[in-house]
């Protein structure tokens, strides 16, 4: 297994919203939780929804309404949706595709056979 998480030389665009473990990860949507899903800034907010994508690495929010069992994914998507119509948050902080990558990137250097 590559020991970098990328191959073809990618730069992740936003390496910082990118939780380093599942503690840090439960932290971050703890802090957006206790200030308010829809009244925490923005870059509270964004550090929940990474965390949330990273520990949800088969979540996509286009499909949040299947989701019905995942504590937290209805109003932290809709929460992303109102923020990036409101044009506080770009599509690419919008969609973490880079968390749900960097998730399923560890759980293979973890398991490389399985």
């Amino acid at each position: 297994m590559n020991d970098h998480e990328y191959d073809d030389g990618y730069e992740a665009m936003h390496p910082e919203l990118i939780p380093a473990n599942t503690a840090e990860a439960n932290l971050r949507i703890a802090a957006a939780v206790a200030a308010g899903i829809g009244q925490c800034d923005t870059q509270t907010f964004l550090q929940a929804w990474w965390a949330f994508a990273w520990l949800h690495p088969g979540f996509h929010p286009d499909d949040h309404r299947l989701w019905t069992g995942l504590p937290l994914a209805q109003q932290m998507t809709i929460e992303a949706f109102r923020r990036n119509e409101a044009g506080e948050i770009d599509g690419d902080l919008l969609y973490p595709a880079e968390a749900t990558h960097n998730a399923v990137w560890l759980e293979r250097c973890r398991n490389p056979g399985g």
